[in-house]
Order: C-alpha cells, then sequence, then structure tokens
C-alpha cells in the first residue's frame, strides 16, 4: 500500500493552510518506509533532511529516490534506504 502525503502549503480563505508536517516526505509505503521523490538535481530542503533524521530515529526507512525504477528497488530490498 502506497499514500501520498500532500505536506506543502495550500491557499486558503484568510491565507495559507500547511497540510502535513514541513519536511514531511512524498510517499509513505506501508508498514513504516518513507519516499522523497526528487528530480534528477532536486535537493532536500532542510526541513526535509530533519524529517528524515526524525523519522529514522524511530526506526522507519526514509529513502530518496528519482525514478519508479529506484523507488520499486528500494520498497522491494529489504534493508535498502539512504
Amino acid at each position: 500500500i502506497v499514500i501520498r502525503i500532500h505536506s506543502g502549503k495550500v491557499k486558503v480563505r484568510g491565507g495559507w493552510m500547511q497540510l502535513a508536517e514541513e519536511g514531511t516526505p512524498d510517499l509513505f509505503v506501508v508498514p513504516d518506509d518513507f519516499l522523497e521523490t526528487k528530480t534528477a538535481t532536486g535537493k532536500l530542503s532542510d526541513a526535509q533532511k530533519k524529517m528524515h533524521r526524525r523519522l529514522r530515529a524511530e526506526g522507519s526507512r526514509v529513502a530518496v529516490v528519482r525514478s519508479v525504477a529506484e523507488a520499486l528497488r528500494v520498497v522491494l530490498t529489504p534493508g535498502e534506504g539512504t
């Protein structure tokens, strides 16, 4: 099961609303994998780096992936993550 996490900001009447905590990865793969999707040259923000450290400290796998093939490799390979 893969769940898309919307963690950006959206405009609402009267301002902006933060959807999930800043830095939350883009995808959650049940039971404990998080995938941050980036382009070939995309870089992690400081908030993303901080969140990744927090998630790893709690025992979750977190990986930055740049293609569908890379995402599948991470999810299908036990212990794979960055």
